[in-house]
């Protein structure tokens, strides 16, 4: 045990820097470089402002396209959750 037993214990992340891309609500998309993926989660960068909540859609050529929400921005990361089954890591 790490000594936090109320703690949820995160899914496995895969470090990865895959370029893929950000489609917004509004049907624009926006490059972004992918730099880490889990069952239930991404972490990203981007060049544009992202906003929290909104509903996307992240498409990349080794996985497709997959539903998503973006939970946190911070400056040019963000992070988000698959809608949708997560991508087969690996």
């Amino acid at each position: 045990m790490d000594g936090e037993p109320n703690r949820a214990r995160r899914p496995a992340r895969v470090d990865v820097r895959n370029e893929a891309v950000l489609i917004l609500s509004d049907g624009s998309e926006v490059p972004v470089i992918v730099t880490d993926l889990s069952q239930g989660g991404f972490r990203l960068y981007s060049d544009e402002l992202l906003e929290a909540g909104e509903q996307v859609t992240l498409r990349a050529d080794r996985h497709g396209d997959v539903a998503a929400e973006i939970r946190w921005v911070d400056g040019s990361a963000a992070g988000g959750v698959f809608l949708t089954p997560a991508p087969k890591l690996g």
